[in-house]
């Protein structure tokens, strides 16, 4: 009884830890974001002019992270596969922690990590069309294919083909196939 005691304040504690440490890089992060914008606030015209060759930090990438992405089916579909594993992966922890599924018992871990992965297959159908619509203000053109590529397909199956259609296909048939 008293190792049981021990492992859960093991845990307890290290949950605290990385809380405590990933609260200290947010902290630092938040304040050298909010200087910068300060002080790229208080320039004024002729002082930027000057400024234009030595420009460093957020200004540098702000073009770049606003820009749409070149191929967002893509995107979608990696954004909506990355919530399903990670949703795998947490409601699995989760399960296994609560004594739900037991390391013992052979098989029942994996078997678990599959039926969570398959019924996370919802989320991530949910996420990557509403990402898709997110991308382009609300338009429904193209949801549906984003949607059963995030599904069905592993991410690097959604891509362009430069081949033409029946490459396309193929790309497919042996993604569904090995992935």
């Amino acid at each position: 009884m008293e190792g049981a005691k021990v492992h859960w304040f093991s845990i307890l504690n290290s949950l605290m830890v990385i809380t405590f440490l990933a609260g200290i890089v947010f902290v630092i992060f938040l304040r050298t974001v909010k200087r910068d914008l300060t002080r790229y606030e208080e320039l004024d015209k002729e002082a930027q002019a000057q400024m234009n060759e030595e420009l460093s930090g957020w200004k540098l990438v702000v073009g770049d992270v606003f820009r749409a992405p070149s191929n967002p089916a893509l995107l979608c579909v990696m954004v909506g596969d990355g919530i399903q594993i990670l949703g795998m992966a947490v409601v699995t922890i989760l399960f296994a922690a609560l004594g739900f599924m037991s390391p013992a018992s052979r098989g029942t871990l994996i078997t678990g990590m599959l039926f969570f992965y398959m019924i996370l297959g919802i989320a991530a159908g949910y996420v990557a069309v509403r990402m898709w619509r997110t991308i382009f203000c609300g338009d429904h053109k193209g949801w549906v294919s984003v949607s059963w590529k995030a599904m069905g397909l592993r991410g690097g199956c959604a891509g362009k083909s430069k081949g033409g259609e029946g490459n396309q296909i193929e790309r497919w048939i042996m993604c569904a196939l090995f992935a």
